[in-house]
Formats: C-alpha cells, structure tokens, sequence
C-alpha cells in the first residue's frame, strides 16, 4: 500500500476517502500543524492498485491501515497508539481500525462518517455514472462522454478535486472490472 509519511511531531493517521487519494488526506490538516501524518492510499486509489479479487470493505482497509502500523511500530518510525482521522469512506475505515485493533488507536477523528445503513450522499452519485460509463463504453470513450455530462459540469465547478478525482478513475488499471466489482453502475452485470 502507497503511504506518505511527514512532519515531525506525535503521529496522526489520514485516511482518505472514497476516490480520494493521498493529496486529499494531507489537505485535512494545515501544512505547519506540529504532527507526523501518515497517509496511506487505499486500493484503487492514488498509486495504489486495487488487486484482482481483493475484498474492497472497512474491514479489509483497516487491517492494511493496521498492517502498515505495526510495520512502522517495529522499524521505530511510529510509536502507537496513534490518532486517527478519516473522512468519509476513511472513517469508516477508522473505526473498523479502532474496533479490529484497539491497540494501534488513541483516538478518533471522523469528517463526513460514509455508513453503509443510509443512502449515499448526493456527492457520491458521480461514482455511479463512472460505473455506468466504464462498464457501456469503456475507459475511453467513457471519459468523452462523462466530460459531456451535467454531473461532472456541476462537479467541476463545486467541487473541482472531487471532478478530478472521478476522471481518475476512467484511467485507473483495471478500471471497467472495478467499476462493476462495486455493482455501482447499470450496465454492470451485478446491478439488479
């Protein structure tokens, strides 16, 4: 798992959240703040790949997010328990983190918590159009045709990282298996 370690100071996890990358975690925190941030990326995002049939879940994250830690604790680069932050998708998998491995967490800091138990935010409804894009057209002209919609016109300009963040995600390795692994689009053939 890609990972970004700096600044000095106690250490203090970032985690990202869905489509969001490293980029994304450090702006969660002003640059001159006295900590350590470690920042990984979770599969299918940033430099990350997403294996193939790799289990995309908080759980799964978190015991990367843990694995990544205890690496750090025994190399003497981290001292734990750590503060961890997350947002969105990242803090769901804070505390999946926090309820699998109590021992890696001091505490929590959850932005904007994304749970399974309620629809997902009006922001989010751009991954289902990637979805539904990559899976008819593929990455390609996916891409064309997603430029051309009032979603990613709406997104670019609320939202002009999140807007990135979604074109990321027609360039990505893999991008048409992933978009469907999700069930996220229409045309997949998991959508029911």
């Amino acid at each position: 798992m890609a990972h970004t370690i700096v600044g000095q100071g106690d250490p203090v996890v970032l985690l990202h959240g869905l489509g969001g990358d490293r980029h994304q975690s450090l702006g969660l925190l002003p640059p001159q703040a006295p900590v350590r941030r470690i920042v990984p990326e979770m599969p299918g995002h940033g430099t990350t790949d997403l294996l193939d049939d790799e289990p995309v879940s908080f759980a799964h994250f978190a015991d990367l997010v843990a694995q990544l830690l205890d690496a750090l604790v025994d190399s003497g680069r981290c001292v734990g328990p750590v503060a961890v932050a997350g947002v969105s998708m990242g803090a769901g998998i804070a505390v999946a983190l926090a309820a699998r491995r109590p021992d890696l967490v001091e505490r929590l800091v959850l932005i904007r918590p994304s749970w399974l138990d309620v629809s997902p935010a009006p922001n989010l409804a751009v991954f289902e159009v990637v979805a539904d894009l990559l899976a008819r057209l593929g990455p390609v002209d996916g891409e064309a045709a997603h430029l051309k919609t009032a979603v990613h016109r709406d997104l670019e300009r609320q939202a002009p990282a999140m807007a990135r963040s979604a074109l990321g995600q027609f360039r990505r390795s893999h991008a048409v298996e992933r978009g469907c692994s999700s069930g996220a689009g229409p045309a997949c053939p998991s959508w029911t």
